[in-house]
């Protein structure tokens, strides 16, 4: 990953390059490749308009799609929020990131590239030592060859500061898909679209108290565990077709669930930034793992 931040007196324009490959446990794709461009200004009544423009990765067998968004935000210091209209790429596998193909009688199927479009709100509030975090996305999934879908997510949390700049408190997670378009076989997605999902437990953050492009190790830490109960309908083996109706049996699971992100950073006299994300989620129905290094330059 290759980033670049120009910044003004009231502007920002953050330029992003990735050549990456994957491999989901299903397919592997190498030599993939995206570009991203954001810009954000800020007016002097303090609303902040964003507008982005990027595509999906290339490499696939379907290429690159667009993707972007136009977003309005005003931050202050104990209150904030942005809305924002954006179409990005699913990126749970890769074929809901860039498709794949299988062999017929009738010929060759190629499905995927899954995109999602809609309508994000985010938002804080802070009083006296407590401080809320909150979120809802609303959104349609279109693919190629792959059923439509549409889901709602919701997320909140309410921290409260501890010594040695850590924080804690409850947190809450829902979301809902109309259909279950998450195995690999025609007309699916290969993303995990339960019809309902809630996740209730307790968060554990840490962030350094530095300015963000001061010299440096920059560290974040943010871990959480709670209780979480989800239900797949039944689905078709192929949800476009209706071949073999229900072969994927309904199916609801209950359990611990738990997930750690950690973000270290190291910033030079020179303002180059290095990089290294990491990420984990085990819960009874899903899992994941993700790692990424990068390196940014600002001038």
């Amino acid at each position: 990953i290759l980033e670049g931040l120009l910044s003004g007196e009231r502007d920002r324009l953050l330029l992003r390059a990735r050549v990456f490959n994957a491999d989901d446990g299903q397919q592997s794709q190498n030599a993939m490749n995206d570009l991203y461009a954001r810009w954000r200004y800020e007016n002097r009544d303090g609303l902040e308009t964003t507008l982005a423009l990027g595509n999906s990765p290339s490499g696939g067998l379907f290429g690159s799609s667009w993707l972007g968004e136009i977003g309005l935000g005003r931050f202050e210091t104990d209150w904030g929020g942005r809305i924002s209209l954006l179409r990005s790429n699913v990126q749970q596998s890769i074929l809901s990131m860039s498709g794949a193909s299988a062999g017929t009688p009738d010929g060759d199927i190629v499905w995927g590239q899954v995109m999602s479009t809609g309508l994000s709100l985010n938002g804080y509030r802070s009083w006296d030592a407590w401080k809320a975090e909150s979120s809802l996305r609303l959104a349609e999934l279109r693919g190629r060859n792959v059923a439509d879908n549409s889901m709602v997510e919701l997320y909140a949390n309410l921290l409260r500061p501890m010594e040695d700049h850590w924080s804690a408190g409850p947190e809450l997670f829902a979301t809902a898909y109309t259909n279950n378009l998450s195995q690999f076989t025609p007309g699916h997605g290969g993303y995990y679209s339960p019809q309902y999902l809630l996740r209730l437990g307790g968060l554990l953050r840490y962030a350094s108290n530095m300015p963000k492009d001061s010299p440096g190790w920059h560290t974040r830490l943010q871990a959480g565990l709670g209780w979480q109960q989800a239900h797949e309908e039944a689905a078709d083996y192929n949800p476009l077709t209706g071949e073999d109706p229900d072969y994927y049996k309904a199916s609801t699971s209950r359990g611990l669930s738990g997930s750690a992100e950690l973000e270290l950073s190291y910033v030079t006299q020179k303002q180059w930034r290095v990089g290294l994300l990491l990420f984990a989620q085990e819960s009874p129905s899903y899992s994941s793992f993700k790692g990424t290094l990068s390196a940014s330059y600002r001038w």
